[in-house]
């Protein structure tokens, strides 16, 4: 056997037990920025008849993604970034309702703020293909028409639009939650969701709100004022039901008087006595009132104004799936699914998606889950420089194994390729500049076999 052989046998042993005994304690990767927080928001409450959906089991395992054979199209507006499986038009009706009702509201109150930066919003067309994301930003089973989850760079809303009203009226609840959402200190849950389902249906009366409200009210108002978005009585309808009552009772009676009340509750005044002050109703007198909340109301008018801009265009998978893999970034626990997402991108078109995870890498070189598809790219794709900067971040962390496994497999084959075509000098130069990234044995390893390749080359043997 001669020397060049027992090199390549020493090398594929290298390669079959890469880094043996040496794996990291880092643990699971847990990137999660403060106010990074996911709230489930129970879905519109169609005003017709009630139609039960088949319950779906949540999905808690990798998320599938979507199918490939279904057209996106994108749509970008002044203020949101949407994402449709709809089709053009519907794209485009949502993109419109949304400029519209933004409008409204940012002149109607100075509680309604808009985001820093565009608002992203996800329209899915098939319950099966958005139940896997509802469930991961949910944490846990989501039955709902809708979902927003809000991060450091603004909100993500998630859209079911196969239900009644999803592809309008959830559009506008969600809306209303992220325009008048504060990190700092929060309005009353009853508020926040009273102003949601009452702006989602142009304030009209919601039939299926009003039958819950015939006799004595199910949620005493006290308890109703206190329950907070960790309270399992938010999830009920019945606490749907009386909250959109009394935003509309109120709302109807006196437009002005109830901003004002808003004031005076968000300073910290007693709900009860906020209610008697500005409107003359005791506790007993708001219950009735609220009672006849099913009356006919005129809609909101929702005033066109300039013409929305609306720019509309097919969306490149790979770019879906990276939006995709971003929103799930931002939810603890799952950036593991969110770098399959980005893998998926790279793999899907590299051209499309490199661009968009170089961004996001520049952005937040902390994360785990956009960093190593990176690094993997710029390794098998020979761009050594980049791949190395991105090492250096990333050789201690949780990735740190695999990032030199995949440095191990790599540069061991080109090594290996290069010493069998007589090509030692070269060879020996990876070996060196591999060594010292490896640890421990491998790191003796490699160098031993630097050392072996640089005695052929001085006895001639090459």
């Amino acid at each position: 056997m001669n020397k060049l052989a027992v090199l390549s046998v020493t090398i594929a042993a290298l390669l079959a037990a890469p880094l043996s005994a040496q794996r990291g304690t880092g643990g699971a990767i847990t990137r999660n920025p403060p106010g990074t927080t996911g709230f489930p928001r129970p879905g519109f409450l169609d005003p017709g008849p009630i139609e039960r959906r088949p319950m779906i089991a949540a999905h808690f395992g990798p998320i599938p993604f979507p199918p490939a054979d279904k057209p996106w199209v994108r749509a970008d507006t002044a203020h949101f970034i949407l994402f449709g499986a709809t089709g053009e038009n519907a794209a485009r009706a949502v993109a419109h309702d949304l400029e519209k009702m933004t409008a409204l509201l940012t002149r109607t109150s100075a509680y309604f703020r808009l985001p820093t930066e565009r608002t992203r919003v996800f329209l899915f067309a098939e319950r099966r293909n958005v139940q896997p994301y509802f469930d991961a930003v949910g944490g846990a089973r989501v039955d709902a028409s809708g979902i927003t989850l809000r991060h450091v760079k603004g909100s993500t809303m998630l859209i079911d639009t196969t239900v009644r009203g999803g592809g309008g009226l959830t559009p506008r609840h969600e809306l209303v939650h992220d325009l008048i959402h504060r990190d700092d200190r929060p309005l009353p849950l009853w508020l926040e969701e009273g102003l949601a389902e009452y702006y989602s249906n142009a304030g009209l009366p919601i039939r299926e709100h009003a039958s819950r409200l015939r006799g004595r009210l199910r949620m005493p108002l006290s308890q109703m004022f206190a329950t907070r978005v960790e309270d399992p009585r938010a999830w009920t309808f019945d606490f749907y039901a009386q909250s959109w009552a009394a935003v509309a009772t109120l709302m109807r009676r006196d437009r002005a008087a109830f901003w004002e009340l808003l004031k005076d509750v968000d300073e910290g005044r007693d709900t009860a006595s906020a209610i008697e002050a500005r409107y003359r109703m005791t506790p007993r007198d708001f219950e009735i009132a609220m009672r006849k909340a099913a009356a006919p109301a005129k809609s909101l008018v929702m005033e066109s104004g300039p013409a929305t801009s609306i720019e509309v265009k097919p969306l490149a998978r790979a770019e879906l799936l990276f939006e995709l893999g971003e929103l799930l970034g931002r939810v603890k626990g799952r950036e593991e699914d969110a770098e399959r997402h980005f893998r998926a991108a790279l793999e899907s078109d590299a051209r499309t998606a490199r661009p968009y995870l170089e961004r996001a890498y520049e952005g937040a070189p902390e994360r785990l889950d956009i960093a190593f598809p990176l690094f993997s790219l710029y390794v098998t794709s020979g761009e050594r420089e980049r791949a190395d900067g991105i090492f250096a971040r990333i050789v201690d962390s949780p990735r740190g194994y695999d990032a030199r496994k995949l440095l191990l497999k790599t540069d061991l084959a080109r090594a290996d390729a290069l010493a069998r075509d007589g090509r030692l000098r070269e060879a020996v130069t990876i070996l060196r500049d591999l060594a010292p990234k490896m640890p421990g044995k491998t790191r003796a390893d490699l160098e031993g076999e630097a050392v072996r390749l640089e005695r052929m080359m001085a006895g001639g043997n090459h």
